[in-house]
């Protein structure tokens, strides 16, 4: 079964493209960061303490681990479905899937790696591989393009996005935007 050695690359392509938006999740969490401290720096926002980056991060992760642990494993399903059930969301979808939006890299990124996982299980399907092989990856290709599109989504308009994470850490660094909002009382 000559057809299965087109599969090979999948042992690489899929875990590369897992990890590839994983990582962007990471990115965006940095950058939001450090426009957060622009803004700081600027005096746009006030706090009464600064903590660095290490600290932060880690009481970020830990927010994330209690949050994780509310969510049920159908997650991925229900944020498709939220985006599906609201007009709006729709036609923002459309507009990320024909890049007329913001953060063309994601997408463009996304299409890249469904299209190179879909070449070879195609090439492999169309060579005889083996039929059992052939239905395992489909599922695989399947799943990692239903959680890798809600991960894109959600890093352009959802959860992950920029405003989102800045808005994230604003709350857990306990900083006050200066125009709107007044610093707590001393806790002393």
């Amino acid at each position: 079964m000559q057809g299965n050695l087109y599969l090979v690359p999948l042992v690489a392509l899929v875990p590369i493209w897992w990890i590839f938006f994983d990582k962007a999740k990471g990115i965006i969490r940095i950058t939001s960061y450090f426009r957060f401290l622009e803004k700081l720096i600027l005096g746009k926002y006030s706090a009464k303490n600064f903590k660095g980056w290490e600290t932060s991060v880690q009481e970020f992760r830990t927010y994330r681990a209690r949050m994780r642990k509310k969510m049920s494993l159908a997650a991925p399903v229900k944020g498709l479905w939220a985006l599906f059930s609201n007009k709006e969301h729709i036609k923002e979808f459309c507009f990320m899937m024909i890049l007329k939006t913001r953060g063309q890299y994601w997408i463009i990124t996304y299409y890249v790696f469904l299209l190179l996982t879909t070449i070879c299980w195609m090439v492999a399907w169309q060579t005889k591989a083996n039929p059992l092989l052939l239905g395992g990856t489909a599922a695989v290709i399947i799943f990692s393009a239903v959680v890798t599109l809600n991960l894109t989504w959600s890093m352009i308009a959802g959860r992950y996005s920029m405003d989102e994470s800045e808005t994230l850490w604003k709350d857990l660094l306990g900083v006050y935007e200066n125009n709107t909002e007044t610093l707590p009382p001393d806790s002393e």
